[in-house]
């Protein structure tokens, strides 16, 4: 905002030159010098106040020019404000502020590692209104990317304003899937201070860890090394079991 203070200084003080001028060149009042002064800048074209001199006419050709560099200054610099403040995500925040805001029921992931976007991905084939927090604004642009009805939101999941911002009291579950698990640990208890009443999920693959989130309160405590390790047990003892029928079958 400061680089535009220049300019609009610079148009007022256009203005009273031109106002002034008229007032000394042509002997008119001050309300008739700015009104052509201000008629002339904008260059709207209406008839002049009076019969202008040659010294005028002049002037006034020397203020339109004034006017064109001004003014053509002012337009550059008026678009790469507002094409800078676009690309610093400030409206686009705003606007996933108020989308966020509308929620209720949601489901708050916190954090954009592959099991989090395992997880996202399989909540948004069940068509459930998700809202991812992370401080990865390379990997929310992905996702969102990827999602499009999923809203991100950047920010420290850990911050009571992140996931107050991220309209945690209308939520229905908070996962925290974050590549900390300490930082895991910290979103159950700042989810439980802000409400009681909203579910919380949390990753860890420290049994130390997860016996704590437990005690906090969280609500479900995964072991992800476990649910994998579970799940290929489950495979190999299928794959043994039909190894012998399949011997005995061919024999």
């Amino acid at each position: 905002m400061n680089r535009l203070l220049p300019i609009v200084l610079s148009i007022f003080a256009l203005m009273l030159c031109g106002a002034s001028g008229y007032v000394f060149l042509e002997g008119w009042s001050w309300g008739d010098g700015l009104y052509m002064t201000v008629i002339t800048l904008s260059t709207v074209g209406y008839t002049e106040v009076a019969q202008l001199s040659g010294r005028g006419r002049a002037f006034t050709g020397v203020l339109v020019l004034s006017s064109l560099v001004v003014m053509t200054y002012w337009t550059a610099s008026l678009t790469s404000y507002i094409v800078e403040f676009d690309l610093s995500g400030t409206f686009f925040k705003r606007r996933m502020l108020r989308m966020i805001s509308k929620l209720s029921g949601h489901v708050i992931v916190c954090g954009t590692e592959p099991v989090a976007d395992a997880l996202i991905e399989r909540l948004v084939r069940k068509r459930v209104s998700v809202v991812v927090v992370d401080t990865n604004a390379k990997r929310l642009e992905e996702i969102r990317s990827r999602f499009r009805k999923v809203l991100v939101l950047e920010g420290n999941p850990t911050s009571e304003i992140t996931l107050a911002e991220a309209n945690i009291l209308s939520a229905r579950i908070v996962i925290a899937a974050m590549a900390s698990e300490v930082d895991n640990l910290l979103i159950g208890i700042t989810s439980r201070d802000l409400g009681q009443e909203i579910s919380v999920f949390a990753l860890s693959n420290d049994p130390i860890l997860g016996n704590r989130m437990r005690k906090i309160g969280i609500d479900e405590v995964i072991n992800p090394a476990e649910l994998l390790g579970d799940h290929v047990a489950a495979l190999v003892s299928r794959n043994t079991a039909a190894a012998p029928k399949e011997m005995a079958a061919a024999t």
